[in-house]
């Protein structure tokens, strides 16, 4: 069997799209990546495979067949496979995206959770309002600065990580929320994120 035989006769039994890659494993390799690539090439010339652009990668369908009775009917049935084509090309696109997201999402997902900072934060914010406490009943020059210039620094440090999280999650959120059917409250429910609204979060302690 051909070359080309071989391609299309994959392409039509699978029916949905594939890239070069995805082709070259579903032969088992029996072709090598360039005569795919030039098999697939003299096929959109023959209008017998669909090319279509995806990001920096191209994916290719076959072209649906039909009789050529010449009818209003056949071409009708005609254009409604081509858009099927289309569609699928579209919904592939589409998923790969989105596969791409979920996995940004879970390698987010593997550091520090937002709802662990907000409590280091909240406890660094309780320990300096004690400390101030305590200093308001000592002169100036009878406390440990040492310690006080560290608690500080430990909590800007902190404010400085979540906001940068809290950045990263929105900008995330919102990446996925282009392609997600339901509303924006449902996709945070569904991934298991709470806003500081949720929670009831708000920074009380500023240093300047």
């Amino acid at each position: 069997m051909s070359a080309v035989d071989q391609v299309l006769q994959f392409l039509s039994d699978q029916n949905r799209p594939f890239t070069p890659n995805d082709i070259l494993q579903g032969l088992n390799q029996k072709l090598g990546k360039s005569q795919i690539v030039t098999t697939l090439n003299k096929l959109v010339e023959q209008n017998r495979v669909i090319e279509k652009n995806c990001g920096k990668q191209k994916i290719y369908c076959v072209a649906q067949k039909s009789s050529a009775l010449g009818t209003s009917k056949e071409t009708t049935v005609l254009e409604i496979e081509r858009q099927n084509s289309s569609l699928a090309l579209k919904l592939k696109d589409v998923e790969d995206q989105l596969e791409k997201k979920r996995a940004q999402l879970r390698q987010f997902e593997a550091k520090p959770t937002k709802n662990q900072l907000l409590q280091k934060k909240q406890d660094l914010e309780d320990e300096i309002k004690q400390i101030r406490e305590q200093l308001k009943a000592y002169p100036e020059d009878t406390y440990d600065k040492t310690a006080k210039d560290k608690i500080e620094r430990e909590y800007r440090a902190v404010l400085k990580e979540y906001n940068k999280r809290r950045k990263m999650c929105t900008e995330m959120v919102d990446a996925i929320f282009e392609n997600y059917p339901k509303t924006k409250k449902h996709l945070l429910q569904e991934i298991g994120i709470e806003t500081d609204d949720d929670v009831g979060f708000k920074v009380k302690v500023q240093i300047k």
